[in-house]
């Protein structure tokens, strides 16, 4: 038993254990869990986003109209004051959600428009209402007899169809992108399911290869020395707990071989008083 402890302790070298191995292989199935979830996270928070800009753009539409029916009610004289303000307050939340839109309001939870394909139609609205809301604000600020005012009202009846048009143009193009990102996702829920099926499966290789198959082996050759057959030999040639335990098996068989032909010697020689 002292020979065999020897030996245990001479298999004791530096490398990776079971519990090393272990730990790896967890981590390695944590991490690519984490970093699936935190991807996909990600691109759900950007979705979230995405749904309040095209709600907002989609108002955007509303208000232009909501914009031309209140200066047209100011236009036929009915209760103008009380419309001019609604009218006002409809033209600050149409600039805002406007501004929002291009340039990102956090109060507002909108993300910039990125450069690109939306941003130039944004661009293109833009454009139409710097002309649209001038005429919108000189019929809130003059008086229904002021040429102005005629002029601002034949200049918005004008522009709104095209306003809304280039407005409706935006919102499908910002839907467009949302459900590009959302193909993208789908895209990379598919590959992240088949990068775990793959992790999954290289750890059960490892666990087969370096776990398994050795402990197997070690039943066999235990259930083989049971049977008699003392020539059984593991050699297995590794540092950690199953290497250390396969060279302990491997040292008690030979200890127990070199035993059992030694008495065997002694009995055919005439030997009887041998322990």
């Amino acid at each position: 038993m002292e020979k065999l402890g020897q030996t245990v302790m001479k298999t004791k070298r530096h490398g990776f254990g079971l519990r090393a191995l272990l730990s790896g292989l967890i981590g390695v199935i944590t991490l690519t869990a984490i970093g699936l979830s935190l991807s996909s996270y990600g691109f759900l928070s950007g979705q979230e986003k995405d749904g309040r800009v095209i709600n907002v753009a989609g108002r955007q539409r509303m208000l232009s109209q909501k914009m031309t029916k209140e200066a047209l009610i100011v236009a036929a004289g009915i209760n103008a004051g009380q419309t001019r303000e609604t009218l006002e307050k409809t033209w600050q939340l149409f600039d805002r959600s406007h501004r929002g839109l291009i340039n990102g309001d956090p109060d507002l939870g909108l993300p910039p428009t990125p450069k690109g394909e939306v941003l130039a139609q944004m661009r293109v609205v833009d454009g139409l209402w710097q002309q649209f809301g001038a005429n919108v604000k000189t019929i809130i600020d003059a008086a229904s007899q002021n040429p102005d005012f005629k002029t601002a009202l034949d200049g918005l009846l004008k522009t709104n169809a095209t306003l809304l048009k280039e407005m409706n143009r935006a919102v499908g193009l910002y839907e467009s992108a949302s459900g590009a990102k959302l193909a993208f996702l789908k895209k990379q829920l598919l590959i992240g399911a088949v990068i775990s099926l793959l992790v999954a499966a290289l750890c059960w290789l490892v666990i087969t290869r370096r776990l398994l198959t050795p402990v197997k082996k070690v039943v066999g050759m235990i259930q083989a020395l049971g049977e008699g057959r003392l020539e059984s030999r593991l050699r297995m040639n590794r540092s950690d707990e199953i290497g250390q335990m396969a060279m302990a098996m491997d040292s008690f068989a030979d200890n127990l071989q070199n035993e059992v032909l030694t008495a065997f010697q002694k009995l055919a020689a005439g030997d009887f008083t041998f322990e």
